[in-house]
């Protein structure tokens, strides 16, 4: 579990003075094919929301597992996860899963995702437009009222 002080030390990098947590999901990954597609996850959020990649297990000796392309389209940049290294992902940054297939080795990658965000008047409907697709979050709801609850910041925190 992330402690407070260490998730108020990343929003306090990030530039967010308060931070909800939005969804956490895991990744497991041992193959994946030509077809990913380049895709943001987030986009007019005002530069307060990101996709957090936390790795959780690796493969070791792999090629680069995570495509980010760079604001030239035509230049994409090829990242490995490390232990202890975080991805922040965050409004317009473009990314796929590079294709690769550890299936002969029986390995795989697991990565744990956090999308979290300062979430105020300027961008709490992009948030629920943005969490309203096909299978909607089950908070949809809450983000009418976005001040009802911050997970860290002004003096809310994880529990002791």
């Amino acid at each position: 579990m992330i402690s407070t002080q260490c998730w108020m030390a990343l929003a306090g990098i990030l530039g967010l003075s308060i931070c909800r947590a939005i969804s956490i999901f895991f990744v497991g990954l041992a193959k994946s094919g030509k077809t990913n597609t380049m895709h943001a996850d987030l986009y007019g959020t005002g530069n307060a929301g990101f996709n957090i990649l936390w790795p959780f297990l690796l493969v070791n000796g792999s090629k680069p597992e995570l495509l980010i392309q760079s604001d030239d389209a035509n230049i994409v940049i090829p990242v490995n996860y490390e232990y202890d290294t975080a991805i922040a992902l965050g409004d317009y940054v473009y990314h796929m899963t590079n294709p690769i297939n550890y299936g002969d080795t029986g390995d795989m990658r697991i990565v744990v995702g956090t999308y979290c965000s300062q979430i105020d008047e300027s961008n709490s409907l992009i948030h629920k437009y943005l969490n309203a697709g096909d299978e909607p979050i089950p908070f949809l709801g809450e983000l009418d009222h976005i001040f009802n609850e911050y997970h860290w910041g002004q003096g809310h925190s994880l529990p002791k």
